[in-house]
């Protein structure tokens, strides 16, 4: 499923679940992403809204993905009318985010929104591309180098929003695909687009020289107007 233009949003404030690679991106078996579950409070301003949102979009999605399955039923023959049937039959919605819970298991009320993007891989010719996440302070100033985000952390992440439908893996929705960061609170161990962002009152980056790493972009610079 592809859509002309995706939908680029900006969630509200939320609490960094445990273990988020927003700086160095994680790798498992090769892929290389950067990842971050973001606790949100639906008793917090926007919340509900963003999650209503979501629900609504990943709806959206499934839906063209069935009907897509139903035309194609209408015109089979055969044993692929029964596969189609299975098929629609056992799709399920597939939503960017869980339940809360607490240590005991009950639920907390709260939601955790999963959002990722991959860091590297290679375009269709073989020629590898590399992708540095845009993150921002409070200010929309580039994050100092050398400073990594813990869980904890008070964020809001910029992401655009991935419909998808897939009859093989019996799930269709969407998924949110991390574009860029803004601090707010930082819990920290020891740069970069701010659009999309508004600047807040909370942690700001302190005074530094550029960074070595790749300058941003003016497409990542456009990114941290977005705050």
């Amino acid at each position: 499923m592809a859509r002309n233009k995706l939908k680029k949003v900006v969630s509200p404030r939320g609490i960094a679940a445990p273990y988020p690679k927003l700086i160095t991106p994680d790798e498992y078996e090769g892929d290389h992403a950067f990842k971050c579950g973001l606790i949100l409070d639906p008793a917090d301003e926007g919340v509900q809204a963003f999650i209503d949102m979501l629900k609504n979009e990943a709806q959206e999605a499934f839906a063209w993905g069935m009907a897509d399955l139903k035309a194609q039923l209408a015109d089979a023959k055969g044993a692929k009318i029964a596969k189609l049937k299975e098929t629609i039959a056992n799709m399920e919605l597939f939503l960017p985010y869980t339940k809360s819970y607490n240590d005991d298991g009950t639920e907390d009320g709260r939601y955790v929104v999963n959002f990722k993007r991959k860091a590297q891989g290679q375009y269709p010719d073989g020629k590898a591309w590399v992708h540095n996440l845009p993150v921002f302070d409070a200010k929309k100033k580039p994050l100092a180098e050398g400073v990594d985000i813990w869980g904890g952390s008070v964020l809001r992440l910029q992401t655009e929003l991935m419909p998808w439908f897939q009859a093989g893996l019996k799930k269709g929705g969407v998924s949110c695909r991390l574009f860029a960061v803004q601090v707010i609170e930082l819990e920290a161990g020891s740069s970069s687009s701010s659009d999309g962002f508004d600047i807040e009152d909370g942690y700001e980056s302190a005074e530094m020289a550029a960074p070595q790493a790749a300058p941003v972009s003016q497409a990542d610079a456009a990114d941290a107007e977005d705050f």
